[in-house]
C-alpha cells in the first residue's frame, strides 16, 4: 500500500511538472530582470498551465500564452497573484472569438491617459483643482466615480517635454500622464455586473469553478 501510494505520488508530480514546462514554453519575457521581473517570471507559468487545464478539460487546444512587456512584475491583489497572475504583460487564450473568460485574471480597467499641454499649470492652482475634484461627487454613466489616486501605483504626473539631439516631433512643450483603474466597476453596479468574481455578487452567480493540478 505505501508502494502504491508512492507510485501516485510521483505519477501526480511528473504530470505537474510536464504541465509547469509546457506552460513555460508558452511565456515569453523581455523584462529588466529585476526582482519584480524575476517574481513574475516565476509565478506566471502557473497561471498559464492552469489555463492549459481548463483548456483540455473544455476539448480546446492548450495554447494560452503570456507575453511580457519591460516593466513585468508583481501584482498587488493577492488574489490574482495566488492564481499565477501578475502584471506588465498580455495573456491571451484560443483565436480571440473563444467564449471563454478567466476570472481569476481579474481585469481592473487600469490604464494611462497621457495628453499634451501648452502652459504648465502653476502648482498650487493645480491642487486647488485636484482638491476640488476630490471633495466633489462625480458620476458617469450614473456610477460614482470613486478617487483613488492614493492607492498601489496610481498617480498624475506632469512634464516637460525635452527634444532628444536633433530631432523633433512637433509635440507640445509640456505633457501630462495619468494613471488610475476603475475602482466603482469591480462589484456590482447600475450597468450590471462587475470585473471581479470576489467582489461581484452577479458574476459568482455566473461563475464556474473547475479545479486544476497547477
Amino acid at each position: 500500500m505505501a508502494i502504491e501510494s508512492s507510485s501516485q505520488l510521483r505519477f501526480v508530480r511528473d504530470f505537474k511538472a510536464q504541465i509547469l514546462r509546457n506552460a513555460k514554453d508558452h511565456c515569453f519575457f523581455t523584462g529588466l530582470n529585476d526582482s519584480g521581473a524575476e517574481l513574475c517570471k516565476a509565478n506566471v507559468p502557473y497561471g498559464v498551465a492552469a489555463v492549459h487545464c481548463l483548456q483540455k478539460y473544455l476539448g480546446k487546444e492548450a495554447n494560452a500564452t503570456f507575453v511580457a512587456t519591460p516593466d513585468m512584475t508583481t501584482t498587488r491583489n493577492s488574489g490574482r497573484w495566488k492564481s499565477g497572475f501578475s502584471y506588465g504583460g498580455k495573456i491571451s487564450w484560443g483565436s480571440g472569438n473563444t467564449e471563454l473568460v478567466i476570472l481569476d485574471t481579474k481585469p481592473n480597467a487600469c490604464g494611462m491617459l497621457v495628453g499634451g499641454l501648452d502652459d504648465l499649470p502653476d502648482m498650487e492652482e493645480l491642487i486647488r483643482r485636484l482638491h476640488g475634484i476630490e471633495a466633489r461627487t462625480t458620476e458617469i454613466d450614473g456610477i460614482k466615480v470613486t478617487w483613488n489616486f492614493h492607492k498601489g501605483n496610481h498617480f498624475i504626473d506632469v512634464f516637460e517635454i525635452r527634444p532628444v539631439g536633433n530631432a523633433y516631433f512637433g509635440f507640445p512643450p509640456y505633457a501630462f500622464i495619468i494613471h488610475s483603474s476603475a475602482d466603482e466597476l469591480k462589484g456590482d453596479n447600475k450597468l450590471g455586473f462587475g470585473l471581479y468574481h470576489d467582489e461581484s455578487e452577479q458574476l459568482r452567480g455566473m461563475e464556474e469553478v473547475i479545479g486544476t493540478p497547477c
